[in-house]
């Protein structure tokens, strides 16, 4: 297995990672981590962090665009699993095909 950054910050912080785990979290997620429900320090840096800028944004810029952006790709980066593809194929099928009469005609063609 790769070593990953975080891996590697791991090294140079034992003692935090001691005290993290005495306390039922830690410094990252791994897959132990996940299945054992601990809480990530760096995802709740992470999180911190991008509430933040969200808000920063918002106030300085005087719009919400940045959140329409982040509405519309955040779907896209779930399609991974095999199945959440399918059916993000099949609602697109839908989709189209309801509101554009074309592609439903060429697909009732192609069935005969």
């Amino acid at each position: 297995m790769r070593p990953t950054a975080a891996s590697h910050l791991a090294q140079f912080i034992p003692s935090a990672t001691s005290w993290l785990d005495k306390r039922g979290a830690a410094l990252y997620s791994t897959r132990r981590s996940v299945r054992s429900l601990k809480p990530s320090l760096l995802a709740c840096i992470e999180l911190s962090f991008a509430v933040g800028l969200y808000w920063w944004i918002a106030i300085h810029f005087d719009t919400q665009k940045h959140l329409w952006v982040s509405i519309c790709i955040a779907p896209l980066l779930l399609l991974r699993s095999q199945e959440s593809v399918a059916l993000g194929v099949r609602l697109f099928r839908r989709y189209t095909e309801l509101y554009n009469p074309h592609l439903r005609e060429e697909r009732a063609n192609r069935a005969n």
